[in-house]
C-alpha cells in the first residue's frame, strides 16, 4: 500500500541520513556520550556473519541483493492478495532495513575515503573510495551499555570477567528489522504459547520462513554484535561477536 511504502521510504532515508552524518563527522571508534547507558559510537563492519570470511564480502552482498529481490516479490504478492495492513507494514520495514544496509555495502566503498582514528571520511569522486563496488562497510553507531559490571568470581569459566549488557552496536536499519522481529515473536508466542516451527498456512508462513533462514544461515537480517571488552572508555575492536542477518 502507499502508506507502507511511504513508511519504508522514511526509514531508508533516515537510516542513510544518520549514517552519512556519522561517517562525515566522526573519527573511527570515536564516541559521543549521551547518557551513562547510551553512546553514539562510530564503528564499521564487513557484514560477515559471526565475523567469518568463508565466502567473502562479494558473495554476501550478492546474496543480500537476491534476498531483497525475494522480499520485494513477496511484498507485491501479499499486497495484491489484500493482506492486513499491519502485516504489510511489517514486511515493508524489514525490506527498508535490509535495503539500508545493502546501500552501505554497494556504494560506500566507492564514494567515501576510509575512516580512521585520525581521519574523518568525506565524499570522493566515484571510484576513488576506500574499496570497490559491492565491498563497502556497514556503518553502525548506537551503543547501549545499560549494565556494566564484572561476573561474580564464583561463576565457573567467566568469573571475574567484564560484562556489558547491552553490548551490540547497531544502526537504524538494524533497529527497524529487530523491532519487527521482536513484535512478531511477541504476537506469535502470545497466540500459540510457543513457536515450534513454520506455520503451514496464513500470513506468517513467509515471515517465519525468513526468520528460520536467519537462524540457520545467519545472513538475512543485520544485527551487528560487537563486544567491547573494557567498555566504551577502552574499547577493544578485535573482540567481535557477530550475528549478521541481512
Amino acid at each position: 500500500t502507499d502508506r507502507s511504502r511511504g513508511l519504508g521510504d522514511v526509514y531508508k532515508r533516515q537510516d542513510q541520513v544518520i549514517k552519512i552524518w556519522i561517517k562525515t563527522h566522526m573519527y573511527w571508534h570515536e564516541s559521543i556520550r549521551i547518557t551513562d547507558w547510551f553512546y553514539i559510537y562510530f564503528t564499521e563492519n564487513n557484514g560477515m556473519a559471526f565475523g567469518m570470511e568463508i565466502f567473502g564480502k562479494l558473495f554476501l552482498t550478492t546474496f543480500r541483493i537476491v534476498a531483497v529481490g525475494l522480499i520485494i516479490w513477496y511484498l507485491a504478492k501479499i499486497v495484491k492478495q489484500n493482506y492486513k495492513t499491519g502485516y504489510i507494514v511489517c514486511i515493508s520495514l524489514i525490506l527498508a532495513g535490509a535495503i539500508g544496509n545493502i546501500i552501505d555495502s554497494v556504494f560506500y566503498g566507492v564514494v567515501f575515503n576510509e575512516s580512521t582514528h585520525s581521519t574523518i571520511a568525506s565524499f570522493v569522486p566515484v571510484g576513488e573510495g576506500y574499496s570497490e563496488w559491492l565491498h563497502g562497510k556497514v556503518v553502525d553507531m548506537f551503543y547501549f551499555p545499560i549494565i556494566e559490571t564484572n561476573w561474580p568470581e564464583w561463576i565457573p569459566g567467566i568469573g571475574g570477567e567484564h560484562f556489558i549488557f547491552f553490548s551490540p552496536i547497531f544502526n537504524f536499519a538494524d533497529a527497524a528489522i529487530f523491532h519487527i522481529v521482536a513484535i512478531n515473536d511477541v504476537l506469535v508466542i502470545g497466540k500459540i504459547g510457543i513457536v515450534i516451527g513454520i506455520q503451514e498456512n496464513g500470513p506468517c508462513h513467509m515471515f517465519c520462513l525468513l526468520k528460520s533462514m536467519c537462524q540457520v544461515i545467519g545472513v538475512i537480517v543485520s544485527l551487528d554484535y560487537r563486544v567491547i571488552n573494557a567498555g566504551i572508555r577502552d574499547p577493544d575492536p578485535c573482540n567481535d561477536i557477530r550475528i549478521d542477518l541481512f
